[in-house]
């Protein structure tokens, strides 16, 4: 029987609710303590507080140890218990030095601990999303909001975090089905991110998360990395949408409403993201740099002044030059201004937009160039100037025409930054992939796809070059085309792991599930702790049937984090595939507890139950529920059809064999069932042409092998 698909009243605390609701709970602590700052810890985190580095140590074991309120050793602080109706959940740790803590009843103390167990309950209900049980849209907001007036009134108002809007977008025949699948991506991003920054549930498959203290390149590798890992997951249609978090100080506003501006700049990027393709990011900086893009040609009286100085010159140096640190927001002009006078003869200086300057040297190459540059550096910092980062773009190199020189001395001063201060760097290959990833940040996968193309006429042989054109191509769907970047750069350097882990990804997208194996294979001697390396190769071997194979590989991918949803069902469908059906059971009853709706753990469950005896009714109702609600993976139809063939209704194995096939068509494991029930209820032409087909897909197939021998004496 189908469940009602909300959570209902009643939800008991559990202990990650004191992280991912502490903004709500925190504000109930500061009706009974005003003024108070807290802090909630689990019970596992006192045990990771060791040694006397807080004064408040042995008031968190003494509530440990006893259930009861203590102080700290200097009465500043007050540890009060929290509960889940008699069990004890963790504690809340108050600081406020003009409260007299000391003075406070025990007994009082103790009672308020427990109302205040009871009102976050009442807290939890209003705060989570029905569908997935994740803090709702308006959390995002307070807990926003708390970040930018934390951060008000701070000398330093550049970033301090990301704002993340990541949109699944989901589809199914029905309603159940729709939150089904909400469901499941919340799972799936929850174990994907939820260990750096808590994840909320908007509503509607849009999800959201604060990730602190990471700039918004960072921020943008990671939303990358997070779109890659949710297309393999074989989600259809990803968007990201990503705004930097600006303290109130820096914007002029108090903070809701710098929450609300926040909120809207990251939906406009999300929004902009979705015309950009199925798996697209897009961040607020790009929108609002259009006009400035970082690559831009200058002004038009700057492309006057530097064309009438290349005109008829058939070898030259164009260098760009900015200020670096504070003295280029401050000071612009007279940097622009004193600059000039340190050139020296034969340079020729051409003031540009933020106070940078070109110069012109005539009939250079690279090594002059570069010495020019570091002589003229050199005499800034010696001027007391502070210092200056410089691009070098040389003509002629890479079949570039002179009006490209100052894009290319534009990238060039990009590269260079990448080393600090003072920097100074030749336009190249490097310069290219750098740009490269710069469109590719801005959502421009074309432009992307040209820059890396030609650094890689400047460099064949370049790695990063082949492994970053790989990876976009991928994005864009064309795998011939990424395949053969992949196994050159796999060719180049042998030590490269990036190389075969993304061949593998491309060989599995062509169905070539062996080939895919090999090249995890070849990633695997190259770093054998990689958590995702562990975890496909293990699924990998799963859908190979190579179980001995997959089990260590899935119980180390376990041992260093916590277990995710997926990993809880890969490995319980190896332990499966070894005979251990009882750990299995174990390992999905708990992700189960995690999300009751993932079609493919109730499956298997179903499955799992059929064969231990555990109930033949709840095995079948499990099956059949999973395919309701996921009817879109082949897995829940294999398995439905395995529970229907062993209680004996092969007819309706077959129907459901086939709605897997049509899923996966050359799917070795349901073929092989699916012949094998042809040929038990007499079918043996039939059952003849699937194993003839299994072993055309496999060779190697011992029992397709077999039984094809055996029907072809019999027919």
């Amino acid at each position: 029987m189908s469940r009602f698909p909300f959570a209902a009243v009643g939800l008991p605390l559990v202990e990650d609710d004191l992280h991912r609701l502490a903004v709500p709970f925190a504000r109930s602590v500061g009706h009974f303590f005003p003024g108070t700052g807290v802090i909630f810890m689990r019970l596992d985190d006192i045990d990771a507080h060791h040694g006397d580095d807080l004064a408040w140590h042995e008031g968190l074991c003494q509530v440990r140890d006893r259930g009861r309120p203590a102080l700290s050793a200097d009465s500043q602080s007050l540890v009060l218990p929290l509960w889940n109706d008699d069990d004890l959940l963790g504690v809340a740790v108050l600081h406020n030095g003009d409260l007299p803590f000391e003075d406070m009843s025990g007994s009082w103390l103790l009672e308020v601990s427990r109302i205040l167990s009871r009102e976050f309950r009442l807290v939890k209900q209003w705060s989570v999303d029905g569908v997935t049980g994740l803090p709702n849209g308006q959390q995002l907001r307070s807990g926003l909001a708390v970040e930018l007036a934390r951060e008000h009134g701070r000398e330093d108002s550049g970033q301090r975090g990301s704002l993340l809007l990541v949109e699944v977008h989901v589809k199914g025949r029905d309603g159940e089905q729709v939150l089904a699948q909400i469901s499941r991506a919340a799972a799936a991003l929850d174990g994907l991110i939820g260990s750096v920054a808590p994840l909320y549930s908007c509503g509607a498959g849009v999800f959201g998360a604060i990730w602190r203290k990471t700039e918004i390149q960072q921020t943008l590798k990671m939303g990358e990395a997070l779109l890659r890992r949710l297309k393999r997951e074989n989600y259809q249609k990803v968007h990201l949408g990503i705004v930097a978090i600006v303290p109130p100080a820096a914007s002029g506003q108090d903070a809701e409403g710098a929450a609300s501006q926040l909120l809207d700049q990251a939906w406009e990027a999300l929004c902009a993201a979705r015309r950009r393709g199925p798996h697209a990011l897009c961040s607020h900086d790009a929108l609002s740099r259009k006009k400035d893009h970082p690559f831009a040609l200058p002004a038009a009286e700057v492309m006057g002044a530097l064309r009438r100085l290349w005109r008829g010159v058939d070898r030259f140096a164009l260098i760009l030059f900015r200020q670096d640190g504070a003295g280029a927001r401050d000071g612009e002009d007279a940097f622009a201004g004193g600059f000039v006078a340190l050139l020296g003869p034969g340079a020729v200086s051409v003031p540009a937009e933020g106070g940078e300057v070109y110069v012109f040297l005539a009939d250079v190459g690279g090594q002059e160039a570069l010495a020019w540059v570091e002589s003229v550096q050199g005499k800034v910092a010696g001027l007391g100037r502070g210092c200056c980062s410089a691009g070098i773009a040389l003509y002629p190199v890479g079949g570039y025409g002179k009006s490209a020189m100052p894009t290319n001395a534009a990238k060039a001063l990009r590269h260079a930054s990448f080393f600090g201060d003072n920097a100074r760097a030749v336009f190249d290959a490097v310069s290219l992939n750098i740009s490269g990833d710069v469109y590719y940040n801005d959502g421009d996968l074309a432009r992307s796809v040209r820059e890396y193309r030609q650094g890689l006429r400047l460099d064949p042989e370049s790695v990063n070059l082949l492994n970053s054109l790989g990876v976009v191509l991928v994005q864009m769907n064309r795998y011939r085309s990424a395949i053969p970047l992949f196994e050159q750069a796999a060719a180049l350097d042998e030590s490269d792991f990036m190389a075969p882990f993304n061949l593998a990804f491309a060989y599995l997208e062509q169905g070539r599930p062996e080939a895919a194996a090999v090249a995890f294979e070849k990633a695997l001697v190259i770093d054998d702790t990689h958590a995702d390396l562990l975890f496909w190769l293990g699924r990998l071997y799963c859908r190979l049937e190579r179980y001995a194979e997959a089990v260590p590989l899935l119980e180390r991918a376990m041992a260093p984090q916590e277990a995710t949803m997926p990993l809880l069902s890969v490995l319980a469908e190896a332990y499966h595939g070894e005979g251990r059906n009882r750990e299995a059971i174990v390992l999905l009853e708990r992700a189960v507890r995690l999300n009751p709706r993932d079609g493919g753990v109730l499956s298997l469950l179903g499955e799992l139950y059929c064969e231990e005896g555990e109930g033949d009714d709840i095995a079948i109702s499990f099956c059949q529920q999973a395919v309701e609600l996921d009817d879109g993976a082949w897995q829940p139809w294999y398995r439905l059809g395995r529970v229907q063939y062993r209680l004996g209704d092969g007819a309706a194995a077959r129907d459901s064999l086939r709605q897997s096939l049509r899923l996966d068509r050359k799917n070795i494991a349901v073929l092989y069932l699916l012949g094998v029930i042809c040929r038990d209820g007499g079918q043996k032409r039939q059952a003849q042409r699937i194993f003839a087909r299994v072993m055309r897909l496999r060779p190697e197939h011992g029992k397709a092998a077999a039984a094809l021998t055996e029907l072809t004496g019999l027919v």
